[in-house]
């Protein structure tokens, strides 16, 4: 069920599924998936350089 609702919020970010679609289809995935990957792209951005492993 997780990779089909991937495959449609991807399909609606390429703007090849309406808004209204995606709302009746997704519902509150929506903004749950963009809300996910707006921190995962801000965790990508972080200075790692002082962290280590030991």
């Amino acid at each position: 069920m997780d990779e089909e609702r991937i495959t449609l919020h991807q399909h609606y970010k390429d703007g090849e599924l309406s808004n209204d679609a995606a709302d009746i289809l997704l519902g509150d995935t929506i903004e749950g998936i963009d809300c996910e990957r707006g921190a995962f792209e801000e965790a990508t951005e972080l200075n790692t350089t002082d962290v280590f492993l030991e």
